[in-house]
């Protein structure tokens, strides 16, 4: 019995290929980008769930508040740590690590490496994170100076197959190290460390700045692990009561808060200043992403069950001598439940097929390692088996119902199965969802990508193109090099800095001005270090005053400033209106307390504000002051037409300089795009997602558009004998799609505006929403829709009236 009816389902299946083809494609399509999303989603929220006893590690985040504004930072002052484990002796486990970003490996004998992500760890970090240590390794031994630990794919880059245990590096040029183990470090984590070198091993020397000091937090970073059932609420008196006698006093008038963020969130809290190898993301673009996988999904579902339901209803002929020769209800609704589930699980199949296709492609636009099992990835399997099994009932169970359940003499006298109003209804339903998805998914996509080019396009407030950015490992200016450099032609200026204007390579501080009230005048301000062609360098408009001259340079030196000393800065317009000065001339020659080392500023210049960060905040109130102790990047404006001749001379008068450094580069333009890497994703998902669900709708109005001509054969040629015409024709097998496709913009345009206005919010800076985003949407979806349905009608309109009547 199951043999035949196999047989019956796949001669059935063969004898309407077309639609057979068009429900396998579309489903498989559907589930294959769902299964996509499910894998990029499952990629994000991973990150960190690796450790054991994650749910009990905490980093230890500062919350500063100060006039009403709260500032959140992942780095902490580094005595913190010997303060929680000597005075909150309850916690289980104490780390603390110092990021200091890349760094530049040099082995006696072999060449430079450069590595993105070097830590600083105690000994407790690895008892707290699960790096994979090789076996036979004692994390302790992290504890002593001069140590550190490759991952594996550092140690085959640099030693190959030999082993790196034993051997002795250099860090930057300042450290000496001992490798004394390697670790894998394939996991996902917001501390993918290239290399861990002991904490005891920081020094002065290497970091330009004490770390024995409170009121010192840049790189320092806590980690805490909790006992055994403990809970973050019972820490909360003995943080705060370090927070009152150690960090209080640090600054009048800001008032600190020490707050345990659980390690799964960091990967989603953009919020918090970070010290981390991977940007945090922030949650609203894994749920674009889910819902767009859903709603792709949903749509191939509407559109195999849409068309399930027009082709069993249509069988009522076949059904009615099925019965008559016996066929009990059971086996009509076996028959046509089997096609379905037939064809949804060749759909199931073809889909995990295309997957193989399909996630490399995903993996380089995104540029991301996504990771899947194959088949041996069970979730990912019994997801699509659940799905196929859930839509095969629909599809083939429900109409299967409603034609057994019909009297045979009724179906053969041709009983209105098909034109019930409530399977009629429910059909258009399906179809107008389908359109409404498709057309907030194009308004989507418009929206991101107008707001993707105008991050792109906007004048940031300083020059980007063609500004090379050399980082080095010591400090201060190189009067030589930066003469030599400039003698190219390809060369218009140097510039000595701790970074370009938009970087993270800002020093956070607050400030008041002289003569106020700290505790109701204190605020925020971020502090650039530069020297004097940053101006000319970096193209910043000068509005007021001058700029820092070469004599305040040399006189200030290589030394940082001290408490109640006058230096001389530059700030900008945000930080002109905080100070509520009526114009620019006004606050020239007034003095700012400034936190880093309680130093007096007094203002020389005003510039015209710049972004000093991503185009999600506002622009920040802001000093550039000469202080080249911090002067760890050279700025160097070049020529754009001249950048390949130019370039290999720079690396090459580099290496005369510094011949045990390497060339260590990268450009200002490319930097900048780094800080939109979530939006470029969110970008490129809403693109190629929005044309695949394009692509399904097609493809269900097609097939329902044939399934359509064949139903109203007769009628066609009955009206071409009484004379309608080709067009008239035309505008009554189209007006039914094109019915649906304006009621679905007037649901998806309110959907999709209010939908980009929420996303919008997340930009200080951003584009305006406005109604023809939804128009040209849905002026696009009505011309694809056309385009589609248009070939099956004139074709139905065209086809001799005797074809369809010489049966009748």
């Amino acid at each position: 019995m199951l043999k035949h009816t196999l047989k019956s389902i796949l001669r059935q299946l063969k004898r309407q290929s077309l639609f057979t083809g068009i429900h396998l494609v579309g489903l498989s399509v559907g589930l294959c980008c769902a299964m996509l999303l499910f894998l990029y989603i499952r990629h994000e929220i991973n990150y960190d769930a690796h450790h054991a006893g994650a749910d009990r590690i905490y980093r230890v985040t500062q919350i500063a508040t100060s006039q009403g504004e709260v500032d959140y930072s992942g780095g902490t002052p580094y005595p913190l740590v010997d303060a929680l484990r000597s005075e909150v002796p309850a916690l289980e486990l104490v780390s603390g690590i110092h990021g200091s970003g890349r760094g530049i490996v040099r082995v006696p004998g072999k060449d430079h490496y450069r590595l993105d992500e070097v830590y600083f760890a105690d000994g407790s970090f690895l008892e707290i994170f699960d790096f994979g240590l090789a076996e036979g390794v004692d994390p302790a031994i992290m504890a002593a100076p001069g140590k550190a630990m490759l991952s594996e794919k550092t140690a085959n880059t640099i030693f190959g197959t030999e082993n790196p245990v034993g051997k002795t590096i250099k860090l930057d040029e300042k450290l000496d190290l001992t490798v004394v183990g390697t670790y894998r470090g394939e996991k996902q984590s917001h501390l993918a460390a290239d290399m861990l070198v002991s904490l005891a091993s920081l020094n002065e020397d290497y970091l330009g700045f004490p770390t024995d000091q409170w009121g010192n937090s840049i790189g320092g970073v806590a980690y805490v692990r909790l006992p055994e059932g403990g809970v973050p609420e019972q820490f909360s008196a003995d943080l705060a009561a370090l927070v009152d006698k150690y960090m209080n006093g640090e600054e009048e008038g800001v008032m600190n808060e020490l707050w345990l963020q659980p390690l799964s969130g960091i990967h989603f809290d953009p919020r918090v200043d970070q010290v981390a190898s991977v940007e945090a993301i922030r949650p609203v673009y894994l749920w674009i992403a889910g819902a767009t996988g859903l709603l792709i999904l949903l749509m191939a579902c509407f559109n195999f069950v849409n068309l399930s339901l027009a082709q069993n209803l249509s069988k009522q002929q076949e059904v009615g001598m099925r019965k008559v020769l016996g066929a009990s209800r059971i086996q009509l609704w076996t028959q046509y439940w089997g096609e379905a589930l037939v064809l949804a699980l060749s759909a199931g199949v073809f889909s995990v097929l295309l997957l193989q296709l399909g996630l490399p492609y995903l993996q380089e636009k995104l540029q991301q390692q996504i990771s899947y099992q194959g088949l041996q990835d069970y979730s990912l399997i019994g997801f699509v088996f659940l799905i196929t099994l859930i839509i095969s009932v629909i599809a083939g169970g429900y109409p299967a119902w409603v034609i057994a359940r019909k009297k045979a003499n009724e179906v053969l006298k041709g009983s209105k199965v098909v034109s019930d109003k409530s399977q009629v209804s429910l059909r258009k339903g399906l179809i107008l969802a389908q359109f409404v998805i498709t057309l907030v998914m194009i308004c989507s996509a418009i929206t991101v990508s107008r707001q993707l080019d105008f991050i792109q396009n906007k004048d940031l407030g300083f020059r980007q193109e063609a500004i090379l950015q050399v980082s080095r490992n010591e400090t201060g200016r190189n009067p030589q090099l930066k003469e030599e450099w400039e003698r190219e032609a390809g060369v218009s200026s140097v510039t000595f800095s701790l970074g370009a204007p938009t970087s993270r390579n800002n020093i956070g501080s607050d400030y008041y001005p002289k003569g106020r009230s700290p505790q109701e005048h204190r605020n925020n301000i971020e502090l650039k270090a530069a020297d004097e062609s940053y101006l000319e360098n970096y193209a910043l408009e000068l509005l007021a005053g001058r700029f820092v001259s070469v004599e305040e340079t040399a006189r200030i030196g290589d030394r940082f400033p001290t408490e109640g000393e006058e230096w001389p800065i530059v700030v900008n317009e945000a930080l002109v209106k905080e100070m509520g000065c009526r114009n620019y001339e006004e606050v020239l020659d007034k003095r700012i307390i400034i936190g880093f080392n309680n130093a007096e500023g007094y203002i020389v210049g005003v510039t015209k504000d710049f972004n000093t960060s991503s185009l999600h905040d506002e622009v920040a109130a802001t000093a550039i002051l000469p202080l080249s102790m911090l002067y760890y990047q050279i700025g160097v404006k070049m020529d754009p037409a001249q950048i390949a001749t130019t370039l290999p001379r720079l690396e090459a008068s580099w290496q005369e300089f510094y011949p045990d450094q390497m060339f260590n580069y990268s450009f200002l333009e490319e930097d900048v795009l780094e800080q939109y890497l979530a939006e470029a994703r969110t970008n490129t998902l809403l693109q190629g997602f929005a044309g695949l669900a394009i692509f399904i709708a097609c493809l269900g109005l097609f097939g329902l558009m044939a399934i359509m001509v064949r139903q109203r054969r007769k009628e066609i040629g009955l009206r071409k004998v009484l004379g309608a015409s080709v067009t008239s024709l035309w505008a009554l097998l189209s007006s039914d799609m094109i019915r649906l496709i304006l009621i679905s913009l007037l649901i998806a345009g309110p959907v999709a505006w209010w939908l980009m206005s929420n996303w919008l919010n997340n930009f200080a800076y951003r584009i305006s929403m406005n109604v023809w985003t939804i128009v040209i949407g849905g002026v696009a979806l009505l011309f694809i829709a056309l385009l589609t349905v248009s070939g099956q009608a004139l074709r139905a309109a065209l086809t001799n009236p005797v074809e369809a009547l010489r049966n009748e």
